[in-house]
């Protein structure tokens, strides 16, 4: 681990300057993505023409995670928890994986990730490693959480426009109302009959987004 949000963005941030710089831009991000995305127009500036940032359910950290955080836990929860990680562990395909991750956190960090279990609806998911399996999600938020947690957003005039499946409303996730950060930012635009991890293929979002791509190409 070590690796920061802004050592992520640069790769991009530099790529794009050396191909795009002084053109018209279209940034897309979708999950952990979208927050990469926008660092790297903020970054970016005016060095480039942005003229769209479309958001495609982009989650902000939970409190669960936020550095200095102290989990509460009832009477033996906590042994409770540690020990269904531990049968889990045991189980999952990803075992690999999760010793790494797990291998990283501190003992504080280790309290978050186990509140962060124990307040999930589902039990903990071992059908991976596919990529769109339930488990390989949840190991990239977990993943992608520990690096994001030392990150601090910052405000950013940017043309955003932000989309959500409302399969991940009806759960509950953290989606980032982009008004916080953006005076130019729009109010999410809910898509039906999908989820987090479809959303970015239906059909329903591409005849949005074509429709957004159109009104930023006639200004």
């Amino acid at each position: 681990m070590g690796t920061t949000v802004e050592e992520v963005t640069q790769t991009y941030v530099d790529y794009i300057r050396r191909h795009s710089a002084g053109k018209p831009c279209y940034f897309l991000g979708w999950s952990w993505g979208g927050l990469l995305a926008y660092e790297a127009a903020r970054m970016l500036g005016n060095d480039i023409d942005l003229k769209l940032m479309a958001m495609i359910d982009v989650c902000d950290l939970g409190a669960e995670f936020a550095l200095g955080a102290k989990p509460s836990f009832k009477p033996g929860e906590r042994e409770a928890l540690h020990a269904a990680v531990t049968e889990w562990l045991g189980r999952t395909k990803m075992r690999a994986e999760w010793d790494r991750l797990l291998g990283v956190m501190n003992g504080d960090t280790y309290d978050q990730f186990l509140r962060f279990v124990g307040d999930e609806k589902d039990p903990l998911p071992a059908d991976g490693p596919d990529i769109s399996s339930r488990e390989h999600t949840f190991w990239i938020l977990i993943d992608n959480a520990l690096v994001f947690r030392h990150h601090k957003m910052k405000p950013f005039d940017a043309p955003i426009h932000s989309w959500a499946a409302d399969d991940s409303l009806n759960r509950g996730l953290n989606l980032i109302d982009w008004r916080r950060y953006s005076p130019r930012a729009n109010p999410a635009e809910i898509i039906s009959g999908t989820n987090h991890l479809h959303v970015i293929g239906s059909q329903a979002f591409h005849s949005r987004l074509a429709g957004r791509l159109r009104e930023a190409l006639d200004k």
